[in-house]
């Protein structure tokens, strides 16, 4: 059949007459490559980047003075810069360099190849360093105009033997080429870990968002509307009601099956020339971009499912697309979970299907997050056969990826973790109503023999009752009636081991439930977590543990200004602990004291600690920094290499942050405030991370909200629209001074890195850290117990940059009066070892969030 829409699918070059929705991007990125010798195209997984490159841009180029080439370097058994030669020379003979071939091709060939690397991902997640050192260095040669030292020796000897400066020239002069990068946003950090090789490499990016929904709106009806003959198409044409374009863009504007947290009215995208290296120090222009964006990947779902359904009910041309024919929003939500199933339920074998799915929902879906299992272990540990796995990958439910290590599979996009989160719930559902069925029936048979045995003691008393006349009579019915109340007592026996091990099952189910609230929590989402406490309330076992963990959303509901959530909260925990719920006014509970505290908050506060004082000590410390105390002195920092001064500092006694502000603690201010939530990276927002994607503005608001909560007079004043002031004597929470900062990191020690010589003992890097952050505190301290001051994430600091130290000793000293960058220090995991040394420096525009997912801070305040 000949579908209108690809679904799963990427368009293809051939498909250009169906690619609607991105006339614009088209223009955008074409202008830009042909303004620029290299792009890099970056989006989140299923925007489209490839469909955008195939149907969009391929179908301009047929007609210019470029020829496009097509790269996916997947073949691992081929070296990649061979690779390269295969699809743009193929002639070329073995072990020709890049810049040869290149140069080749322009001698021989009319037009300018232009290198379209698709999924160039693949390039750092299918090889390890050192099968990719000879591509990044031949790579970096082309774009950087750069002569190969080879081709230079050679230069030289043939110099010497009387080559012309003009051949000389011309063996010097680069290539003519343009490049084309494609890689998910995700992982564009590998790109940054280019940029000593490349340093241009991320100069001109351009980000390919979701549609809006006026794009959408032409996706959705454009393709529909096309004639039947135009394209050989199975459908005839049809239309869709403005009551149904309406539904099918508000669901798929608002609807997010992916876990990446979506800004709620605008956000930030760099446009233009991207964040260039610290050296250059420019910084992306910023466009607003509507939040509502649709995903690419969720539309074409949606309408191959509209489209098949007309196909298969036969409706003629000129049919018109209603809600009551989709099922309204119900039918949409319904689109992707019957994909999923439906994938599942084409695996013909029943222990196969059951085989893949607990291998889907189990083990390539964790926290909310795809990720890969390898082969072997599909098959020693799972049982799914390869030919399942084939079926699960040729129906693009499985992506398959080959490494050094094997093949790995995972989920083929975000938007199906949802799918499978559902059909994993439903099977514990399923799993914890058997078993209780089972411990139920159980029971209910021990209460039958119970009941029969309690008969057949009734009987005996009764008979030996009717015979006491009779001596030998009764010996024998006392013999009846002393087995009887054995029996009696076995069955009893057996009664109360039942209902212990229903209890036990019972317990396990709740335990299942408060597994599964943590995890929730972690992800920072508390509504979810009180519908699943209350599902395991219901269960009625467990009681003091689902008041522990009750007291975490009153916690939460009170620190984020719903008293009236938090106490109905409370209540339930006061219950469950066996203890008379609280009176509101609070006189009667808190210590003895004789008036409540001031405001509602410190009233649930009073309470939590009533019930659990250790619970609350330790919500204390998950949801607010943990602040340490330094003492005041005189140190030297600056590493006095090359042109860096030594710069001599003394600072007063003050106070820091034991970690990096985490995503628990950003979040709460976040949900208190109503400020926006900083966008998630592809692994998620886990809490005990340090929070990312925050600008310096960000920071010193988080930190005067703290000052607030407290009741403490602000450090800074000021807001976004003009400039801060900082009284660094102030009581209340700041950023750190970038001496105040290094003091404290260095701890009065002669260590590169904070607490050790070595990274690895105290630091994540892009050596250590696998392309991600990590939880707080899981490194090792520095002698004041300051966690993560090298690696994990870059922190800003109060100062603007300045490129060199003060000349003369300097007491608290603050930086200049102004600039135009903020410091930052510290390094992060996307970041190499000296990157982390304590000495290292960086600058970025106060207003910038994302900067390669790896900024964040920690906060300080003074102290006498």
């Amino acid at each position: 059949m000949n579908y209108r829409y690809p679904g799963l699918q990427a368009f293809r070059e051939e498909d250009e007459l169906l690619f609607f929705g991105r006339a614009k991007e088209t223009k955008v990125l074409y202008d830009l490559i042909l303004a620029q010798p290299l792009v890099v195209l970056f989006s989140k997984s299923g925007m489209g980047k490839s469909s955008l490159l195939q149907a969009g841009i391929l179908p301009r180029l047929r007609f210019s003075a470029y020829d496009p080439v097509s790269l996916r370097l997947h073949q691992t058994g081929i070296p990649l810069e061979q690779q390269v030669l295969q699809a743009a020379l193929p002639e070329a003979p073995a072990g020709t360099s890049l810049w040869e071939a290149l140069k080749t091709y322009n001698a021989t060939r009319h037009g300018v190849p232009l290198l379209i690397f698709d999924q160039f991902e693949e390039v750092f997640t299918l090889y390890g360093p050192e099968q990719r050192a000879t591509f990044v260095r031949q790579l970096a040669d082309v774009i950087n105009g750069t002569l190969p030292a080879p081709l230079h020796d050679q230069l030289r000897r043939d110099l010497a033997d009387g080559l012309s400066d003009a051949d000389a020239l011309a063996r010097e002069h680069p290539p003519r080429v343009k490049i084309v990068l494609s890689i998910r946003s995700d992982l564009l950090h590998y790109l940054h870990a280019l940029s000593d090789d490349i340093p241009g490499i991320l100069r001109n990016r351009y980000e390919l968002r979701g549609l809006l929904p006026a794009q959408a709106r032409d996706a959705i009806l454009s393709p529909a509307t096309q004639a039947q003959e135009l394209g050989g198409f199975t459908a005839p044409a049809y239309t869709f009601s403005s009551e149904a374009l309406r539904e099918i863009l508000g669901y798929l504007g608002r609807r997010r099956y992916a876990t990446d947290s979506f800004p709620s009215t605008t956000v930030e995208t760099p446009v233009g020339p991207a964040c260039k290296t610290t050296e250059e120090g420019e910084e992306p222009a910023l466009t607003k971009v509507p939040a509502d964006e649709i995903e690419t990947f969720q539309l074409q779902l949606v309408c191959e499912a509209i489209e098949r359904k007309i196909i298969e009910e036969k409706h003629p041309a000129g049919f018109t697309v209603t809600p009551v024919f989709y099922g309204a929003e119900t039918g949409l939500r319904e689109v992707i979970s019957r994909f999923y199933e439906n994938t599942l339920a084409r695996i013909p074998v029943d222990e196969q299907r059951n085989r893949a799915r607990r291998l889907i929902e189990d083990h390539l879906v964790k926290s909310e997050r795809r990720v890969s299992v390898d082969q072997a272990t599909i098959a020693e540990t799972h049982g799914v056969a390869p030919a399942t796995l084939a079926l699960l990958v040729d129906a693009r439910l499985l992506r398959r990826d080959i490494r050094e290590t094997g093949k790995y599979y995972e989920l083929s996009h975000d938007t199906l973790v949802t799918p499978a989160l559902e059909g994993r719930k439903r099977w514990e559902t399923r799993e914890a109503n058997r078993r209780a069925a089972e411990a139920e029936a159980e029971a209910a048979e021990e209460r039958k023999q119970r009941e029969e045995a309690e008969r057949l003691k009734n009987e005996a008393l009764a008979a030996q009752k009717r015979a006491e006349n009779n001596f030998y009579t009764a010996i024998g019915f006392v013999v009846v009636a002393l087995v009887a109340v054995l029996v009696a007592w076995w069955m009893y026996q057996r009664a109360d081991s039942a209902l212990k091990e229903q209890q036990k099952a019972l317990a396990n189910v709740v335990q299942f439930n408060l597994k599964d609230f943590d995890a929730l929590i972690y992800r920072l989402e508390y509504e979810r977590a009180l519908e699943k406490i209350k599902s395991a309330i219901s269960i009625g076992v467990a009681k003091k543990e689902l008041s522990d963990a009750l007291l975490e959303l009153a916690f939460w509901y009170a620190e984020t200004n719903r008293p009236d959530r938090a106490w109905g909260v409370l209540d339930t925990a006061y219950r469950l602990a066996g203890k008379t719920p609280l009176d509101r006014g609070g006189k009667a509970w808190v210590g003895h004291s004789t008036e409540a505290p001031a405001s509602e908050r410190e009233i649930t506060r009073a309470a939590i600690r009533g019930l659990n004082l250790d619970r609350y000590r330790f919500l204390q410390v998950r949801y607010y920094p943990k602040m340490i105390n330094i003492p005041g002195g005189t140190d030297t920092i600056g590493s006095g290499q090359g042109d860096e001064k030594f710069f001599t500092v003394t600072v007063s006694p003050f106070q820091v942050a034991e970690t990096e502000i985490t995503w628990w603690q950003y979040n709460l201010y976040c949900a208190a405030t109503g400020a926006k939530i900083p966008e998630k990276p592809g692994w998620g927002g886990d809490g005990d991370n340090p929070v990312i994607n925050v600008a310096w503005y960000d920071a010193v608001k988080y930190a005067n909200w703290l000052s607030e909560q407290e009741g403490l007079p602000k450090a800074f004043s000021g807001d976004s629209d003009e400039t801060y002031a900082i009284d660094l004597q102030a009581p209340g929470y700041r950023l750190p001074t970038e001496a105040e900062w290094e003091y404290a990191a260095r701890a009065g020690e002669n260590f590169g890195y904070a607490g050790s010589e070595d990274i690895d003992n105290v630091g994540w890097c892009n050596r250590n850290s696998g392309s991600r952050t990590h939880p707080i505190k899981s490194k090792a301290p520095n002698r004041w117990n300051l966690y993560d001051l090298s690696g994990n994430v870059w922190e800003w600091c109060w100062d603007w940059y300045v490129d060199e130290y003060p000349d003369r000793p300097q007491v608290n000293y603050a930086g200049p009066s102004g600039g135009a960058s903020r410091c930052l220090r510290g390094g992060s995991w996307a970041n190499n070892d000296a990157d982390s040394r304590l000495s290292n420096r960086l600058r970025n525009d106060p207003f910038i969030r994302n900067n390669y997912l790896t900024i964040g801070f920690r906060v300080a305040r003074h102290f006498k």
